[in-house]
């Protein structure tokens, strides 16, 4: 390959790259709809790019289970079933559970992360700014299987959170925010007493929770959507 064609090459990689983050903000922060349909055209037009980059994009997207194909050239936004999320929930789980006993629990440096981070929870409680606080929140977590120092464990719990977090942001999740803020009080005394017995538990307890709440949104966002549909139909 001679340096031209490699540079030709880096560069397209690097647009491939830019268009992957800035639609995958899209999806996540809920410009896109579930099922809203990707038209590559549009989108190359809208970055002021070329069709071939977007389109490596929505492949990369298909892998990261954001995008789903319809059909043939036809590209949608992924749509996520209450028995996928039960099932996003329990990988998220079982991957913190394990991250609390082979990482967190090791040393006190994680516990002291996690302990100036729910410091800066509070902080954004009181200002009642759930988009900060729900920013901290991942980062809490984050930060316990961060302690693993296991990189792909890191890179398979990213991939399911940001299927978690999309669906979130679609629901207008609204976080139980004082409750929840107290559950994490609760995970750093144990974590600073080093229970890891009580730790998972209310760890486990936590997602559940998380969970309950989600299923009771989406739930009611079901429910305002059939009742649309039945008045368009009267």
């Amino acid at each position: 390959m001679s340096p031209k064609d490699f540079l030709k090459n880096l560069d397209r990689k690097t647009v491939t790259d830019e268009a992957v983050a800035t639609l995958e903000h899209a999806i996540l922060s809920g410009k896109f709809k579930p099922n809203e349909r990707l038209v590559e055209r549009e989108i190359a037009e809208r970055l002021g790019v070329s069709r071939a980059p977007i389109r490596e994009a929505i492949i990369r997207l298909k892998g990261l289970g954001l995008v789903r194909e319809l059909k043939r050239g036809v590209n949608v936004i992924s749509a996520i079933s209450e028995k996928e999320i039960e099932e996003l929930y329990t990988i998220k789980e079982l991957i913190e559970s394990y991250s609390i006993s082979e990482g967190c629990l090791r040393g006190g440096e994680c516990t002291k992360r996690l302990g100036v981070i729910v410091g800066d929870m509070e902080k954004e409680m009181k200002k009642d700014n759930l988009n900060r606080y729900r920013e901290l929140n991942n980062r809490f977590h984050e930060e316990i299987v961060k302690s693993t120092r296991n990189s792909r464990l890191f890179e398979i719990y990213l991939d399911v959170v940001r299927q978690i977090r999309w669906c979130q942001k679609y629901t207008l999740f609204s976080l139980r925010i004082k409750e929840s803020f107290n559950e994490h009080k609760k995970m750093i005394r144990l974590s600073k007493i080093k229970d890891t017995q009580k730790l998972n538990t209310a760890v486990s307890e936590h997602n559940r929770q998380a969970l309950r709440q989600l299923k009771i949104n989406l739930q009611e966002i079901k429910y305002k959507s059939d009742e649309k549909g039945e008045r368009r139909t009267k």
